[in-house]
C-alpha cells in the first residue's frame, strides 16, 4: 500500500460498485492500509452504490482496529445506507457487539 501512495497511484478511482480504495482496504481487514489512506485524506465518509461507508464496511467485518482508526477519524456513525443502517445498526445485525458499543460511543 505505501509503494502505490508513495508512487502517486490514483486514489480516485472506484470499482464498479462505487467501492473507493478505503472502502476495500475496511473490507479486507487492513488497519494497515486503512490508516495510510486516511493519512492521505481519503473520503472517509464516501458511499458505494448501496451507501455503504468504510466504516459501515469494518463494522459489517467486524473489524474493530479499522473501526477505531476510521472513528478516530472523525467518519460519521450517523450516516445511512440504502437499507436506513447506521454502521452501528450493521455491527449489531452481525453479532459484533464490540465494534457496536465503540460506534455507540462515538455518536
Amino acid at each position: 500500500m505505501e509503494l502505490l501512495l508513495e508512487a502517486h497511484a490514483r486514489r480516485d478511482l472506484k470499482t464498479v460498485h462505487g467501492d473507493t480504495p478505503l472502502i476495500l482496504a475496511a473490507a479486507q481487514g487492513s488497519p494497515g492500509a486503512v490508516q495510510a489512506l486516511l493519512r492521505l485524506h481519503e473520503g472517509i465518509d464516501s458511499q458505494n452504490q448501496v451507501g455503504d461507508t468504510a466504516l459501515m464496511v469494518a463494522s459489517r467485518a467486524g473489524n474493530l482496529p479499522a473501526s477505531k482508526l476510521l472513528l478516530a477519524a472523525g467518519a460519521s456513525t450517523s450516516l445511512r445506507n440504502t437499507k436506513r443502517a447506521t454502521a452501528g445498526d450493521v455491527a449489531r445485525d452481525r453479532g459484533f457487539a464490540a465494534v457496536a458499543s465503540a460506534i455507540e460511543g462515538k455518536s
